[in-house]
């Protein structure tokens, strides 16, 4: 077990069996959304890179200052921050790493990415409040430092066992600075981001576990990738270069079960989310959504006509997933406001082929609905957006009414010819607008890889239930797509 598992077992440990959750389970395996941005360099983002001295070549570095400062700017909308330095230098640091990489799309952003930046913004802010907290993160920093300054030979379950006072005995300056470094306006944690000097050249295996890792983490990973840096910081190592790959040299793999604390930093941060209490019908619907993450049996719920968009995952996914998707919906259908329903109904398709593993897992299911909620939102602003999306929305709307034209026109059904082919009336069409509000969501915020793991699943179908169909169908994601509708 690694460093940052290590992490994560100690800060979500809980009363069902722990699956470490390093990935965000609606993120991994290609399975993001990317959506447009339009913003400006922030000044102090801007700053931060500067400071930090960054290896990145300056055309790519004025892209990833600005989407740096998106993501900088949302978490202050979101969380009601005013200017933050913290806040500014982390983002910095984990965007650096999410997006050094030129292969990743960085004039799109990801939302699941944003999630889990808000999400650690908010978990930092428990720690920092938090008495519980404050005293297993003083417990768990104090050990993995001093861990690192013993011998190759040290056994680390035996040095877990060590007692703070004792430690502290040993080494008074580490521990003084954990514990003022716990007080919320302290400046140690800005100094650690201010002063860690990154080697220029950082391949192999610290390239991948920080670039691949940071961009699907969740909070908790981000959480363990600050507290690499501050252990190092604190080891004295400020001015010292190293490489990324060095905080996971030594490891220690004690579980720790904090449960008492589980519950309320999971709550903590889902309930500070402003964007959560608009969408719910009551604010106190977390204990409800916790309750329903436990459930067992869902396979006699059935989603409704009203969700007929997600007829189109029974090709993709098995019985299994589709009975929690429906089961899932039909719960944030009776916890949310109406205006929310048919973007839950299109995140629940867009994250068909997420629920494989969260369906095994409690804590996955808890994440995932919170998650979901917040991209049901997210899609709802987009939506709502006339002065940006108004255009590429209503030509994908024409395309998808042409589409039915063309179809009633073969089945020889009647219709009125001059039906205008950006007009829809959604009152008296609810199934055709859920359907098409998804089809828009396909081609605006899915990726390639998204729609080619669709067209594949499909086709499997498709031989495996012996349905004919024309072999041009898949040369176009948008030809499956119209098909299965």
């Amino acid at each position: 077990m690694n460093f940052f598992i290590f992490i994560c077992k100690i800060i979500c440990a809980s009363e069902f069996k722990y699956t470490d959750i390093l990935a965000d389970s609606l993120a991994i395996d290609n399975n993001y959304l990317e959506i447009s941005y339009e913003i400006g360099a922030d000044d102090q983002v801007k700053k931060c890179f500067d400071k930090l001295g960054l290896d990145i070549e300056d055309e790519r570095k004025e892209e990833m200052i600005k989407i740096t400062s998106f993501y900088y700017k949302k978490i202050q909308e979101y969380t009601n921050n005013e200017t933050d330095t913290f806040l500014a230098y982390i983002t910095t640091w984990i965007c650096y790493f999410a997006y050094r990489n030129t292969e990743v799309d960085i004039k799109r952003y990801r939302p699941e990415f944003l999630f889990n930046l808000l999400t650690f913004k908010k978990f930092f802010e428990f720690c920092k409040k938090d008495k519980d907290m404050i005293s297993n993160i003083k417990d768990i920093s104090v050990k993995l430092i001093t861990f690192r300054l013993q011998e190759d030979t040290c056994d680390d379950d035996e040095w877990w066992k060590q007692h703070y006072d004792s430690l502290k005995r040993i080494y008074p300056e580490i521990c003084t600075n954990i514990e003022n470094s716990s007080n919320r306006n302290n400046k140690i944690d800005i100094a650690v981001l201010e002063n860690i000097v990154l080697e220029k050249k950082t391949d192999g295996l610290d390239s991948f576990v920080f670039d691949s890792f940071l961009v699907y983490a969740t909070h908790e990973h981000h959480f363990s990738f600050f507290l690499g840096l501050k252990c190092m910081f604190l080891l004295g190592k400020k001015n010292e270069i190293f490489t990324p790959e060095s905080l996971i040299k030594k490891e220690i793999t004690t579980a720790y079960d904090i449960y008492k604390i589980f519950m309320p930093a999971i709550s903590y941060i889902h309930k500070s989310f402003k964007n959560i209490g608009k969408i719910l019908k009551v604010k106190d619907d977390f204990k409800e959504i916790y309750k329903f993450s436990g459930k067992e049996d869902l396979s006699n719920i059935e989603a409704g006509d009203s969700n007929s968009s997600l007829k189109f995952i029974e090709y993709i996914v098995e019985r299994k997933e589709i009975n929690y998707i429906n089961a899932l919906y039909v719960f944030l259908k009776n916890i949310s406001k109406t205006e929310y329903h048919e973007y839950i109904s299109v995140v629940l398709c867009l994250k068909a082929f997420c629920f494989e593993t969260i369906v095994t897992c409690k804590l996955k299911k808890l994440r995932s609905i919170i998650e979901i909620l917040f991209l049901a939102d997210v899609l709802k602003i987009e939506f709502e957006n006339e002065n940006k999306n108004a255009s590429a929305i209503n030509t994908h709307k024409a395309k998808f009414l042409g589409f039915i034209k063309k179809y009633l026109d073969e089945q020889h059904i009647e219709y009125d010819k001059n039906l205008a082919l950006n007009n829809l009336n959604c009152c008296l069409l609810p199934q055709t607008s859920s359907i098409l509000k998804t089809f828009i969501s396909v081609e605006l915020f899915t990726n390639s890889s998204w729609k080619d793991n669709y067209n594949k699943r499909y086709k499997i179908y498709c031989n495996e239930n012996k349905q004919k169909f024309k072999k041009s169908l898949f040369d176009n994601e948008e030809n499956i797509f119209f098909y299965v509708f």
